[in-house]
């Protein structure tokens, strides 16, 4: 018999055989070699339960294991009593502002109270917007009958002087220009005129007068002004100055009134009025301011 060889890969294992009968015992035989190892045979079934053993000696302390989770919590205990008052403990620090609470509701009106002292006198405020214009009232009812006003204007004389009819020299001589003669009374008079120059080259100076005087020629009142006719621009457009005048008094006689002028100067030519206007208003009463 050769060597033995070497062990070669485990093959699958076989199907289960059926058992043959069981052959009468042969004579024994020597022993032969160790024969290649043959196919693992089937798993056989499960034998009888053991009796208990004997308890094995304590094994040393396992690791602790990890944090279980949180229970649920217990029911409510019983209160306990209540212990003794203990002492005062010092006083704690000051603990710092809580957040401010919610705004409580509406207390009941307190009573009135009385009477306190006068305060002293505030600042004037600020003026107001300008309110809004307030509805039409209803109309009034009439007033009684007011009593009688004065007198307005009673009569007004009037004297108008033909166009171009004054013509004032430069002799110095004074021209009457009109004339309006008046009984005792108060009045309002009134007077006007505009003045020509047709020279080209030279300027007229002319005082003119209103002049009010009562019986006796003696001057009650007046009005002057002294003007400066300019020379004409060319023989169509002549230099001119108008003149107003104004008296109001009370005169206790008749007067006489008269619009008088004369020349200041003697340069060449004569200076005429134009639209000669006097007028006297009686009035009821002319107050002085």
């Amino acid at each position: 018999q050769g060597a033995t060889g070497a062990q070669g890969a485990k093959g699958d294992t076989g199907a289960q055989g059926a058992q043959g009968g069981q052959g009468a015992t042969g004579a024994q035989g020597a022993k032969g070699d160790t024969g290649a190892q043959g196919a693992q045979g089937g798993q056989g079934a499960t034998g009888a339960q053991g009796a208990k053993g004997d308890t094995g000696a304590q094994g040393a302390q396992g690791a602790t294991g990890t944090q279980g989770a949180k229970g649920d919590t217990g029911a409510q205990g019983a209160q306990g009593a209540t212990g003794a008052q203990g002492s005062t403990g010092a006083k704690g620090d000051t603990g710092t502002q809580g957040a401010k609470g919610d705004t409580g509701t509406q207390g009941s009106q307190g009573a009135t109270g009385a009477q306190g002292p006068t305060g002293a006198k505030g600042d004037t405020g600020t003026q107001g917007a300008k309110g809004d214009t307030g509805t039409q009232g209803s109309q009034g009812s009439t007033g009684p009958q007011g009593p009688k006003g004065d007198a307005g204007v009673a009569e007004v004389y009037r004297s108008v002087a033909a166009q171009g009819a004054a013509v004032i020299p430069n002799t110095g001589s004074s021209v009457t220009l009109t004339t309006v003669n008046l009984s005792a009374g108060t009045y309002l008079i009134n007077a006007k005129m505009w003045l020509s120059n047709t020279q080209t080259s030279k300027t007229h100076y002319v005082k003119c007068s209103l002049v009010a005087q009562d019986t006796s020629a003696a001057v009650v009142d007046s009005d002057s002004t002294t003007v400066t006719v300019v020379s004409a621009v060319s023989a169509s457009i002549p230099g001119a100055t108008a003149l107003p005048f104004v008296i109001a008094n009370s005169f206790p006689t008749a007067i006489t009134v008269t619009l008088n002028c004369q020349r200041l100067d003697s340069n060449t030519g004569s200076t005429t009025a134009f639209d000669i206007k006097l007028t006297a208003a009686q009035v009821q009463t002319i107050v002085t301011m």
